[in-house]
């Protein structure tokens, strides 16, 4: 006789971030803010980033994760940088998806700090 699986999945989620609510983490290079961060083991990541440097670190400090990435330009202008081509410089409302296995950058483009919407794939 078969049975049912032997735990069972929520099929439905929802969870909401207020504006300043999100996991906030802070790098060298940029300000990050987890949204819908207690869906721990969802796929996806949704981040909002804030980038300050002005130049690329060193490509050895470059991310490089499994899956793919998609972002979106929320305000100012962004400067991509990725290990295989030259740099693609994106403007508000603009955006870029990519394979993140390939080591990647983000630099602000302009005199003011850029925001981002960043989608990972775990």
């Amino acid at each position: 006789m078969m049975e049912g699986p032997a735990q069972t999945v929520p099929t439905a989620r929802l969870i909401s971030t207020a504006p300043g609510e999100g996991e906030v983490y802070k790098t060298a290079h940029d300000d990050d803010e987890v949204h819908s961060g207690a869906l721990k083991q969802e796929v996806v990541v949704p981040l909002e980033m804030t980038i300050h440097v002005v130049e690329p670190p060193p490509p050895e400090e470059w991310s490089r994760h499994d899956g793919a990435e998609f972002f979106y330009v929320l305000k100012g202008t962004l400067v991509f940088h990725t290990e295989h081509y030259a740099p693609l410089t994106l403007h508000e409302g603009e955006s870029c998806y990519l394979d993140s296995t390939m080591r990647h950058a983000f630099v602000r483009g302009g005199e003011e700090p850029t925001d981002i919407l960043p989608l990972s794939r775990r």
